[in-house]
Formats: C-alpha cells, sequence, structure tokens
C-alpha cells in the first residue's frame, strides 16, 4: 500500500549555511545535540547496525547530509563517499569544504535516476530518501544498482507503516494509529487537489509514504534479498533501518 501526497518543497537551505560556516566535526555534533538530538540518536543505531560489516571502502550516497557524511567517516570508519545531489550549490560548496577538511567526500551534481551509475561501488546508502520517490522511480534506481554491481543496500526511512504481524507492539500500535488517521488526511488533499486548493505547482513536490511490506515488494523484484532489518521509535515516530543485499 502506498500513500502520495503533495508538499512544500523544502530547499535544504541549512547544508548550505554549514559549510559557510566551517564548522568543525566536534562543533557540528554540539548543534545537533542542541537542536537535533534524534539525527544523533538514529545515526547511533546506525552505526550499532552495521557492527561486523565489510562493506564500506567505497559507497555511494544520495542525498547531501553533512553530518550523516561526518559521521560515516569520523565513527563507522568509511574510506570514502561519494554523494549524488541535484543541488549545484551545496555540491560546489560542500567540495570546497571536505577538500579543506582533507576527509574522502566527494559530492557530484547528478540525479540518480538519469544516466547510469559510473563507478565502482560495492555499496549504495538510501537515508530517508525513499519519501522523494514513486515506486516507479524505486524501481528504476533498483534496476541501476543492480546493473552497475552494487550488492549491498542500506535503506534508513521513517516513511513506513510497520503494520504486520511480526511488528514489536510499540511499533505496530504507533502506526497503525498513524495510519488510521494518516488515510482521511490523504483522502482530504487529494480532494483540495480536485478543487485546486493545493500548493504553487512550483514549489511543490509529491511525497510518498509506504506499507513495509510494498517497499519490500519493490525490492524482491530486483533479486534485493533483508539481510537485516531492525526498527526503533523516536521522538518523530517508527525508524526503520534494512541492509539489502543483492542475491546471486
Amino acid at each position: 500500500m502506498i500513500f502520495k501526497k503533495k508538499e512544500i518543497f523544502n530547499n535544504y537551505d541549512g547544508r548550505i549555511k554549514f559549510f559557510e560556516n566551517n564548522l568543525s566535526y566536534e562543533r557540528l555534533l554540539s548543534k545537533y545535540l542542541k537542536n537535533e538530538p534524534h539525527t544523533l540518536y538514529n545515526m547511533g543505531h546506525f552505526f550499532d547496525f552495521i557492527k561486523g560489516s565489510e562493506d564500506f571502502d567505497k559507497v555511494l550516497s544520495i542525498g547531501i547530509d553533512p553530518m550523516k557524511e561526518f559521521i560515516l567517516i569520523k565513527e563507522c570508519n568509511f574510506k570514502q563517499i561519494d554523494v549524488y545531489d541535484i543541488d549545484r550549490k551545496a555540491v560546489e560548496i560542500g567540495n570546497r569544504f571536505w577538500g579543506g577538511e582533507s576527509i574522502n567526500i566527494k559530492y557530484y551534481c547528478k540525479n540518480i535516476l538519469d544516466g547510469e551509475i559510473d563507478d565502482n561501488y560495492s555499496t549504495i546508502l538510501l537515508f530517508q530518501m525513499d519519501y522523494i520517490f514513486s515506486d516507479i522511480e524505486i524501481s528504476l534506481i533498483l534496476k541501476k544498482i543492480k546493473q552497475s554491481g552494487i550488492s549491498n543496500c542500506y535503506v534508513i526511512t521513517p516513511s513506513l507503516f510497520n503494520v504486520n504481524n511480526i511488528t514489536p507492539p510499540d511499533v505496530f500500535i504507533y502506526d497503525f494509529s498513524y495510519l488510521f488517521f494518516y488515510i482521511p488526511y490523504v483522502f482530504r488533499e487529494r480532494v483540495k487537489e480536485k478543487l485546486g486548493l493545493i500548493p504553487d505547482e512550483s514549489i511543490s513536490i509529491f511525497t510518498y509514504r509506504r506499507t513495509k511490506s510494498h517497499l519490500i515488494k519493490l525490492f524482491k523484484k530486483y533479486q534485493f534479498r533483508i539481510s537485516k532489518e531492525k526498527v526503533i521509535i523516536n521522538q518523530n515516530g517508527s525508524f526503520n533501518l534494512f541492509h539489502f543485499r543483492l542475491k546471486k
């Protein structure tokens, strides 16, 4: 099951400000601890999730997030991270920043939906990105991943409804309650869209929420199977972590 709604586009100016302010790793940690502690909480769970894995010599990530990249290099011992993002200004200023830090992070102004993945990666990271992609777009991404020879895909997402019978009770109760109120909300938004009461097309995008089983089926279609999974509750609700491995 998948739900779609239209939202005002967020241009993520905070990434630009971070690079312009030239914050050190320690100062950035302090800032997030005060203002966005859930981000550090989530990354702490990811650090625990990947313990014992050896897939991180050369990694492709989708979407710039300087806190994520800093933690992956500093704490998770990633050797090299390449990032695709469509924000040219963030790519340019970000590359200047990482070059000054002598850290092996490289940004590319590239849309994952266009062209091929043009390097040899063992792993791809989709951190909180599934919500901006339709099923058709996710299928296209998975096809590209498979064709490029990437065998490991880590998906980190707060955009799923965990409503199957093996979900931990606290997560099931939260997500079922959320879904109960979310369905009428989506219906109202569709009525507004038909009446023309929607955000300006130039500043809005479609976002998506899926049931967990729906997302897993998309990956299975391209021979990606769950190697490991974890779900937690944070201050924003349920948060899923998956390691999908390409079946050979």
